[in-house]
């Protein structure tokens, strides 16, 4: 019985040990050789904190470096070096997504809508679309009509030229200067319905002077009417 019990006790060592230890094929590296852990690295030198992950023997991802200005991006606008450049220049350094081309879009929408609202007496459109100040004189002008008893009507025809002619920036405000020329019919009849201004049959010509400014610091991204004059 004894020798039983301590056949079956070696058995079970043996056993153990063949768990922990396996068994040799024939195939095993030779002593003292061990198979590397792998450890992070940076797969074709890929920056640390990149997101760009680089396979091994390809080509290593070109660093992009930040777009230069366009050297002509105002050359449809002004001439380089000129007053008017270096004003586009010091606009589009505080307001990144200054686009002249959207600004003179935007522009001829709100010239209509300005003259077509000053003729009819829509004040809200003007005030929405201009700076206190011109609202201003625009309401007293109304208002003088309104009491003479004197009915505007205007026909717009086209805008046939915007130019920019200033820009500049003070302090957050930028300003634009457009000279413009356009055709409309416009008349102007007291309160008998007598013609005192204008004429229903022929086309005026009017060349005005106008300046937009907006806030580049302020969520409103819309230009507001600020000056208007005769051009000269």
């Amino acid at each position: 019985m004894t020798t039983l019990i301590l056949a079956a006790v070696a058995a079970f060592v043996l056993w153990r040990l063949w768990l922990v230890l396996g068994y040799r094929t024939g195939n095993e590296p030779p002593p003292g050789t061990s198979y590397p852990r792998a450890m992070p690295r940076d797969l074709g030198g890929a920056s640390q904190g990149s997101n760009v992950t680089v396979l091994p023997g390809a080509a290593p991802v070109p660093v992009q470096q930040p777009a230069l200005a366009d050297p002509a991006r105002w050359q449809a606008y002004a001439q380089p070096d000129s007053a008017l450049w270096q004003g586009l220049d010091a606009i589009a350094a505080r307001d990144p997504e200054f686009d002249p081309k959207a600004f003179l879009q935007g522009a001829r929408v709100a010239y209509e809508m300005i003259v077509k609202a000053f003729a009819e007496g829509d004040r809200k459109t003007l005030k929405n679309l201009c700076s206190t100040d011109v609202y201003n004189d625009f309401v007293r002008n109304l208002d003088m009509r309104a009491a003479a008893g004197e009915v505007n009507s205007l026909t717009f025809i086209s805008l046939d030229e915007q130019t920019i002619t200033h820009a500049q920036i003070q302090g957050n405000v930028a300003q634009l200067t457009l000279e413009i020329a356009a055709e409309m019919i416009t008349v102007t009849r007291d309160k008998a319905g007598s013609v005192i201004a204008g004429s229903a049959d022929a086309i005026h010509h009017a060349h005005d002077t106008w300046t937009y400014a907006r806030d580049v610091t302020a969520r409103d991204l819309n230009w507001r009417l600020v000056a208007t004059g005769p051009q000269g």
